[in-house]
């Protein structure tokens, strides 16, 4: 047996949705912008692969957000292609970045949850938390695999971002993030991706909508200068 992807939803760097991504992609446009409102190492604007200017606000807001735009992506495809989850429930898995990066992790699960479960538009019957960083995509479709319920479709929301002045400054002063005095720093970024999965037999020919799971959207990417 093996997860295959029913549905998909996503936020990233172009902006909200799959289809505002790959429209980008194909035109050859880039997701990097330069951050007036925050200086790098080298006193220019710092260089990020963020849809927004840095925020005042907090990072639980904007991890919000982006799973918010992930999650509504993801609502037009799950008409007519998700199996029934009245008759057959669900599982949640949210994903995020570790408690010590955010206000109140607590808050921040149940609103992720309240979420989720209204895209489905029923109750969940299990809710697993994986604030692991960049493996909590990974740990989280392991430890899926395993659970007891493993046959019940999972509804996996995996978010992360830079934008976050908390984040930034101890980057940049530590020299990890990219500028013409740091090129092997990475860019920052930021995203989210909601994922509805079932398990299929190794035998079963995937649809369209089935490709396997390759990676987890991420959270930066590394950049030299020219």
């Amino acid at each position: 047996m093996r997860q295959a992807i029913v549905a998909m939803g996503v936020a990233t760097a172009f902006g909200p949705g799959l289809k505002t991504t790959v429209a980008a992609l194909t035109e050859g446009r880039t997701p990097l912008r330069r951050q007036r409102s925050f200086i790098g190492a080298d006193f220019r604007p710092q260089l990020t692969a963020f849809d927004a200017f840095v925020t005042h606000g907090t990072l639980d807001a904007r991890l919000r957000e982006l799973a918010g735009q992930a999650l509504d992506d993801l609502t037009g495809q799950l008409q007519g292609v998700a199996p029934s989850m009245e008759d057959s429930g669900f599982r949640v898995a949210i994903c995020g970045p570790r408690p010590d990066a955010l206000t109140d992790p607590q808050k921040l699960v149940e609103d992720l949850t309240r979420l989720a479960t209204q895209t489905v538009g029923c109750r969940a019957q299990h809710v697993a938390v994986h604030l692991d960083g960049p493996a909590a995509m990974v740990s989280a479709l392991e430890a899926a695999r395993a659970d007891a319920l493993a046959e019940t479709p999972i509804l996996l929301v995996s978010v992360d971002s830079y934008n976050d002045r908390a984040r930034l400054g101890p980057l940049a002063d530590q020299g990890l993030l990219f500028s013409n005095r740091t090129p092997y720093g990475f860019v920052p970024g930021e995203g989210a991706v909601a994922l509805m999965l079932r398990m299929v037999g190794e035998c079963q020919t995937p649809g369209p909508d089935d490709s396997g799971l390759r990676h987890s959207p991420g959270s930066g990417s590394r950049r030299r200068s020219r």
